[in-house]
């Protein structure tokens, strides 16, 4: 059945909804810890929530502003409405949705950090969700739908091979204020939203592959990638002066569209275009082997490459004075030479 509050309610125990609507037309105060099994608790006005919340199958529409005292542990179900739910603990999200087609966007603030654990996929639509406390993610994949926006202000530990993956709507946006690190997974990790990163990413362990086909946004962080390590970038994006690229890995052009390195580029691991525009306004140093397999690499100053090139298919244009020390083997790119390139090693064209 359903029960209605018309006015604002202290709850001076504990809350639990098992089946069924339980409504506060102007909101509550709940002095204990909420338990949502399943049905639907409905908040229309400011309320708060002293304890901790356990949220398994219940729908959760928060249409005003909802501080949590305790940890916030969301295992199924749906967190939605207009209000911002500020979480002081952990919040635990193993499953369920936080924002629901045809709700108003709201926010969730994680004070206290975010765990995302178990191999239940997430889904996150028209939503706001910051972490302000050190979070990690170590299991489970997460549904990216309508211009979700992810802010990481507090260290983030990438400890799966997981994914985070667009589905439908406007891209959605990732905003790097802090770190973030993939430290375990030998695997991809993917992570399908605009990018702006402020901050700083490091790999240190797989691949971690940020960005999108159509994805888009402004970079002036660092990114470090380990020995044995890959960064990947996808989309529109810009790498202007004061962005850097250091480290002993590589760097993989994913994904189409158009992005452009600045300057500050210095990995010593492979360079590999797989698709897209990849520009480089300065000119390069790759210390390892270059490869373009399709798409369009641009050094617009030229290029030193220190390793072998290997040209399947798409465009290589060097703009100025290039060298290349070890060997090309060129199938079906076309290749740009505007300024002298001499090759250490042999040539072999076959297309």
């Amino acid at each position: 059945g359903t029960l209605e509050f018309s006015s604002h309610e202290n709850i001076s125990d504990n809350l639990s909804v098992k089946t069924g609507t339980l409504r506060f037309v102007q909101g509550a105060t709940v002095t204990g810890n909420a338990t949502l099994t399943s049905g639907t608790l409905e908040f229309g006005a400011a309320s708060s929530i002293s304890g901790n919340v356990t949220h398994l199958l219940t729908n959760l529409v928060a249409d005003g502003d909802l501080p949590v005292g305790g940890g916030y542990a969301q295992s199924g179900g749906s967190l939605s409405g207009a209000g911002t739910v500020t979480i002081t603990g952990l919040f635990e999200w193993s499953g369920g949705h936080q924002g629901v087609t045809g709700a108003a966007r709201g926010a969730t603030i994680a004070n206290g950090g975010m765990v995302l654990s178990g191999p239940s996929i997430r889904h996150f639509r028209d939503r706001v969700l910051t972490l302000n406390g050190p979070s990690s993610w170590t299991d489970g994949s997460l549904y990216l739908y309508d211009g979700s926006v992810l802010n990481v202000n507090s260290p983030l530990d990438i400890q799966s091979d997981k994914s985070m993956s667009d589905i439908t709507g406007a891209i959605s946006t990732l905003n790097i204020n802090s770190s973030m690190t993939k430290s375990a997974g030998s695997g991809i990790s993917k992570m399908e939203f605009n990018l702006n990163n402020s901050g700083n990413v490091t790999v240190n362990s797989g691949e971690l592959w940020l960005g999108y086909t159509n994805a888009s946004g402004t970079s002036t962080g660092s990114f470090s990638v380990g020995a044995g390590a890959f960064l990947g970038l996808g989309g529109n994006l810009t790498f202007p002066a004061g962005s850097s690229f250091t480290g002993a890995g590589g760097l993989i052009y994913f994904a189409g569209g158009t992005s452009v390195i600045g300057s500050g580029y210095d990995l010593a691991g492979p360079l590999d275009l797989r698709a897209g525009t990849l520009e480089f306004s300065s000119h390069e140093n790759i210390s390892d082997n270059l490869s373009v397999k399709t798409g369009t690499l641009r050094f617009v100053l030229g290029a030193t490459v220190t390793g072998n090139a290997t040209l399947t298919s798409g465009t290589l244009e060097f703009g100025a004075a290039s060298s290349i020390s070890g060997n090309v083997t060129h199938l079906l790119t076309k290749l740009v030479a505007d300024g002298d390139l001499p090759v250490g090693g042999g040539y072999a064209q076959s297309g």
